[in-house]
């Protein structure tokens, strides 16, 4: 947690094309959202120079949820036309 909200940093390998970092939001640790009213990416802001850097943050502070969680999911680009 930083600045009282929930705070996702993890490092990605620049140049990887053929994986898909998706961080999503959960206040249940039932149903999770990746949309932008949960979720927003913060790098440009706290690691501009740093290509492989990655950081998001909740929308929401914690002090509106009594529980939060942040996971990052990996996936493969869809290939279907």
């Amino acid at each position: 947690m930083e600045d009282g909200y929930l705070t996702l940093r993890f490092r990605r390998k620049p140049g990887i094309t053929d994986l898909r970092y998706q961080v999503e939001y959960s206040n249940d640790f039932l149903t999770w959202s990746g949309d932008a009213a949960d979720v927003e990416e913060i790098t440009s802001q706290v690691a501009p120079n740093d290509p492989g850097a990655a950081v998001f943050r909740s929308k929401k502070p914690m002090s509106e949820s009594a529980t939060g969680a942040m996971r990052v999911r990996l996936t493969l680009p869809d290939t279907n036309p």
